[in-house]
């Protein structure tokens, strides 16, 4: 996966941080691992279950509600609320375009 910008986010996949604004933001293993499954799924819903598989499938811990409103609670914080949308009953997907 090459850099990905979105505004004034600049992330290069190859690093655990996103350029905001000229600043180094470091990011969680998951934050890093749901930011790179939404960017390789620009602009299409994430289903839930494929959230669940890909970020936590591995793991003795499931996944809750809690814990993933959390993930996207603080991801949004480190990035922007605009580009990380719910689509309710569904997943969330990263919106690109206008």
């Amino acid at each position: 996966m090459k850099t990905f910008i979105l505004g004034d986010i600049n992330y290069d996949p190859n690093n655990s941080f996103i350029l905001k604004n000229e600043e180094e933001i470091f990011l969680s293993k998951k934050e890093k691992m749901f930011l790179d499954l939404l960017i390789l799924n620009q602009d299409k819903i994430v289903s839930y279950e494929k959230i669940e598989r890909e970020l936590w499938e591995s793991e003795e811990e499931v996944m809750t509600s809690m814990a993933l409103r959390t993930l996207v609670k603080n991801l949004r914080k480190k990035t922007s609320k605009e580009y990380i949308q719910n689509i309710s009953g569904l997943g969330y997907k990263l919106v690109t375009k206008k």
